[in-house]
């Protein structure tokens, strides 16, 4: 199993329900129970560590240019 290939295809349904959660924010449709401050910083997370992990997997002779 490639874990970069499941990695790649796992960050796309979380950008997808960001962009979800962000229309019903901007709509007013989310309640009292769903902070968008506490959903954005959580995605927030997720995007970061994605990041993250896809430059610790480059090689380090690459990184240096």
């Amino acid at each position: 199993m490639d874990h970069n290939k499941v990695l790649n295809y796992a960050i796309i349904p979380v950008n997808i329900a960001f962009v979800v959660f962000l229309i019903l924010e901007f709509l007013n449709k989310l309640g009292d129970f769903w902070n968008f401050v506490y959903i954005f910083y959580f995605f927030l997370i997720l995007d970061t560590a994605y990041i993250a992990f896809k430059i610790k997997n480059i090689p380090e002779k690459e990184r240096e240019k």
